[in-house]
């Protein structure tokens, strides 16, 4: 036989064996028809008035093509409140940063003893990280409640999608699209529209048990128009209560607070 003959054969053997394994292949189970799935929806976004989240998070940025890994302790206090200490060699604070939902962004650079302060906006995130998310979308991102349209306000629908509910958040000209697992009622990926174009594409790999909750312990953020995207890991996570007013970076009376356009244009 033929060499040629043969590989077609060993070739028409092996796509029969694949379409095999399609067809074999079971459906995804069909899931109870929701009796109200804008109820459904709030309940997998709902968290209590004030829920604290803190830990050590390893996280990854890419953007342009490049890799950059840091590791940083964080503290958050749900839905308003971000702490970052972004860790050096030997794991010295090398920057602290933090926001407060209708205030300041404010930094502060051990190494130059230098603080700094400016709008807690998506631009100043992504001048200080290349990432352009607002700090208090980030807040609800790691306790698993993606940025999106108010699910009081908007209109919600919900359709099986495999082995997950995919449901639909429409006000104005936001539209964003959850899915959520029936097993555990889990937000496992949120897609986000502005005027028809994607924000940004949140997906939750893994989740923990912190303080009898399921929380995420691995999210990825992918930004399709710049293709920058953001990995983290949540490591040592614990939802003890934290202080609101220890979340917030005060310089001390005597040192001067520089606009942050300075830390922009520092050396």
């Amino acid at each position: 036989m033929r060499l040629k003959t043969l590989l077609s054969i060993v070739a028409c053997g092996v796509l029969l064996m694949q379409a095999g394994c399609a067809a074999l292949r079971p459906k995804p189970a069909l899931l109870p028809e929701l009796d109200d799935p804008a109820a459904y929806v709030r309940a997998a976004l709902n968290m209590p008035e004030r829920a604290s989240l803190s830990g050590i998070a390893r996280i990854a940025v890419t953007l342009s093509g490049t890799n950059r890994s840091y590791k940083s302790v964080f503290a958050s206090s749900y839905p308003d409140l971000l702490r970052l200490e972004i860790l050096g060699l030997f794991n010295q604070p090398a920057l602290y940063i933090s926001a407060r939902s209708g205030r300041d962004l404010t930094l502060y650079v051990p190494s130059e003893n230098a603080w700094y302060a400016g709008p807690a906006t998506p631009e100043s995130m992504q001048r200080i990280s290349g990432i352009r998310m607002n700090p208090l979308d980030i807040v609800r991102t790691l306790h698993g409640r993606p940025p999106g349209p108010d699910p009081a306000a908007s209109r919600i629908s919900c359709a099986q999608d495999a082995d997950s509910y995919a449901c639909t958040l429409t006000r104005d000209a936001s539209e964003q699209h959850v899915w959520i697992s029936p097993a555990s009622g889990t937000i496992i990926r949120s897609l986000l529209y502005e005027d028809g174009e994607t924000v940004c594409d949140i997906r939750y790999p893994a989740f923990q048990q912190v303080g009898g909750m399921l929380l995420p312990e691995e999210v990825l953020v992918i930004f399709e128009r710049s293709g920058a995207s953001l990995h983290i890991r949540l490591q040592s996570a614990t939802a003890d209560p934290v202080d609101p007013a220890k979340l917030l970076l005060q310089a001390p009376s005597e040192a001067p607070v520089q606009p942050i356009e300075a830390f922009f244009t520092a050396g």
